[in-house]
């Protein structure tokens, strides 16, 4: 990751660090790693919470959401991540 930008109302801790690859489990860190490219039907994609997030000690992970986004021309990717 070379730059991030998060929400400021956004209530978790985002699990990653500022020029570091992308977290396990991500679809973006499987971009970064396989080159796989979600599209159409797909570009949706089930992740778990503690992918990206870092969880309290008492709290169950759940199931999120990812859209990660290439544009190819520029060699970036942005990941939208959400909750249902």
């Amino acid at each position: 990751m070379k730059w991030f930008k998060p929400s400021h109302d956004f209530r978790y801790f985002l699990e990653f660090q500022r020029d570091f690859p992308p977290p396990t489990g991500s679809v973006a860190y499987e971009l970064c790693t396989t080159k796989k490219v979600y599209t159409g039907n797909e570009s949706k994609q089930d992740i778990w919470k503690s992918d990206w997030l870092r969880m309290n000690d008492d709290e169950p992970d759940s199931r999120f959401f990812e859209y990660c986004l290439f544009a190819k021309s520029y060699d970036y990717t942005i990941s939208v991540i959400w909750e249902k």
